[in-house]
């Protein structure tokens, strides 16, 4: 996690999953998220998310950018829009 300059904050994770039974068999899952609060109107909220995976039988991708609002009485009002991209991967074959 980091804010850089213009209160722009940055996540990001990497992790294996299934390494248990083998190496061959783990899989790769990732994620990136870039959030900027107070974008153009005040308490407006934008965040762009990039999520991935990479295992032994597939392989997938999901960029995400979703628009927060909060408003009064400690409502908001949500946007958002994503795209899902797999693709079929014989890595062990």
């Amino acid at each position: 996690d980091a804010t850089v300059p213009g209160d722009i904050r940055v996540h990001a994770d990497v992790g294996v999953r299934g390494i248990e039974e083998s190496e061959e068999d783990a899989t790769l899952v990732y994620s990136a998220t870039v959030t900027r609060r107070d974008l153009l109107l005040s308490r407006l909220t934008a965040s762009f998310r990039f999520t991935g995976f990479d295992g032994p039988y597939a392989l997938g991708t999901n960029p995400s950018l979703r628009l927060s609002r909060s408003l009064r009485g400690g409502h908001s009002v949500h946007a958002g829009y994503g795209l899902y991209s797999y693709s079929i991967s014989r890595r062990n074959s």
